[in-house]
């Protein structure tokens, strides 16, 4: 009778080839476990996108001649969304001459006039865009109540007038400011409920794998499975496939059963999911497999069902 085959009937450089990738994976899902626990990931997704509109910002064409609105264009487009109501707050601060009056600017006589005017303006505009954002932030501040500092805000070289040097100035937020804080913070919120989910992904994925790694393991060490090269490669991959497939059935549950939204899903539900899809790999892709299909067949259903209009005419 013929012995099952074991992990001794492998050629020592096949199993040192399969030690040597069990070891990268483990260092490549500590990496990703780490990036995912430390929001390493959403990070770099959102931020990445937000570097590159920037960088295209610096790189547009500059007139020769600055103009205080054309400054303040360029300094809008390099804002991601819904940008700040600058020229209102700058309106409601700045007056008497306006801000856009050639007399409110000073140029020192050892500096470029146009290279200055642009330096300044542009100071001017990221002091406001700046305390806006603090305040849309902070959702203890209430910005119906709250009043802007002229001098926090006004560089020197705009300070035209005696009047202007009375420091302790302040000007109520104008209405297109109000609003644009209330709105900032709903957009605030969803993105950090977004980072929040693009981190889970990222460490769903790290804990597919992870059970596929527990598998692989074993059989490297005690099994009497001969499980052949190619698994050590994929079934990592196929571990997080399946933990992401997992998510989404989960989250397919979710919006069957309840109106809550995707970000209110239970994560110690998810992470179990997700292990169990790479240790189990078989019986995962079953259940995907058997849930995916009873999914197609209530949609066909749905759709080849009358209309309840129709089934009334008839």
């Amino acid at each position: 009778m013929d012995s099952a085959p074991s992990i001794e009937n492998n050629p020592l450089w096949i199993r040192v080839v399969k030690g040597l990738i069990l070891l990268l994976w483990i260092a490549i899902l500590f990496m990703g476990a780490v990036a995912a626990s430390k929001n390493y990931i959403s990070q770099l997704v959102f931020e990445k996108i937000n570097l590159n509109r920037y960088r295209i910002s610096l790189h547009q064409e500059r007139s020769a001649h600055v103009t205080p609105y054309g400054e303040l264009e360029r300094f809008l487009k390099s804002y991601d969304g819904t940008p700040p109501p600058i020229e209102s707050v700058v309106d409601s601060l700045v007056k008497n001459p306006s801000w856009i009056s050639e007399e409110r600017i000073h140029v020192p006589a050892n500096e470029d006039p146009e290279r200055w005017k642009r330096e300044q303006y542009q100071t001017l505009f990221q002091r406001i865009a700046q305390n806006l954002q603090a305040i849309a932030y902070d959702e203890n501040i209430d910005p119906h109540t709250l009043k802007l500092s002229f001098a926090e805000l006004i560089p020197d070289s705009l300070i035209a007038s005696d009047a202007d040097k009375d420091m302790s100035v302040k000007e109520a937020l104008p209405t297109e400011a109000i609003n644009w804080i209330l709105q900032e913070r709903k957009r605030i919120r969803s993105r950090a409920e977004a980072r929040k989910l693009v981190d889970t992904f990222g460490l769903l994925m790290v804990i597919g794998a992870f059970g596929s790694l527990i598998f692989l393991t074993r059989d490297y060490i005690v099994s009497h499975k001969r499980v052949g090269m190619a698994a050590y490669i994929f079934r990592p991959i196929l571990g997080m496939f399946l933990a992401v497939s997992m998510f989404i059935l989960d989250m397919a549950a979710q919006t069957l059963i309840s109106e809550a939204e995707v970000y209110q899903i239970r994560h110690e539900t998810l992470y179990l999911l997700a292990l169990a899809a790479g240790l189990l790999t078989e019986k995962a892709y079953f259940i995907l497999n058997l849930k995916a299909t009873d999914a197609i067949d209530t949609l066909r259903d749905k759709k080849d069902a009358p209309a309840s209009g129709e089934s009334d005419n008839r």
